[in-house]
């Protein structure tokens, strides 16, 4: 049986990548979630009990997880469930993970900016043939935008949190109503 959770947290370690035996790409990071109430007697908001959590995302996941994230990043995961009994030197304990299948930004914290990494390989190909064609297009959009943005956002591994939006990287409104869409 396997259950799917969501997991709103705190990244508690710097994400760092592992080679699986088998060559699959992996990042891997601990998440810590305190669940929060509200404490009438003092009227104010404290923190729960927290609960720790091993992040491991696999493939694609992981090299754009790795490549965004940061210790200190609010996040949310999405993934399923893994809880495994351990021993080692007389100790035993319990690990409970997630193998994520979605993570991303808390948003209610911050902004993000995503740079889509999905099918831009492709299109690049046909820009590189033609520079000219790269200087401009129909929809006020340039090509040249997301290796651009690409190029700010890997300077730091935490992304753009708090920093300022590069206007000449983002599309205009009326090019939101002909862009592509994952769905």
């Amino acid at each position: 049986m396997t259950d799917t959770l969501t997991v709103i947290g705190v990244i508690g370690t710097e994400p760092r990548s592992v080679d699986t035996a088998s060559g699959t790409a992996m990042t891997t990071f601990r998440l810590a979630s305190a669940q929060r109430r509200y404490d009438r007697s003092t009227q104010r908001w404290v923190d729960g009990s927290t609960n720790w959590y091993t992040v491991n995302a696999f493939n694609g996941l992981a090299g754009n997880a790795l490549a965004s994230l940061a210790r200190g990043d609010r996040v949310l995961v999405t993934g399923r469930l893994s809880v495994r009994s351990w021993e080692s030197g007389g100790k035993t304990g319990t690990d409970v993970s997630v193998i994520a299948e979605g993570l991303g930004h808390d948003l209610a914290w911050g902004t993000t900016r995503c740079t889509r990494t999905v099918g831009r390989a492709k299109a690049a190909a046909p820009e590189a043939a033609a520079p000219e064609a790269a200087t401009s297009s129909a929809s006020g959009w340039s090509p040249e935008a997301p290796a651009a943005v690409a190029g700010a956002t890997s300077a730091s591994s935490g992304g753009d949190w708090g920093a300022a939006r590069a206007s000449a990287s983002e599309p205009s409104e009326a090019s939101l109503d002909s862009a592509d869409a994952p769905f």
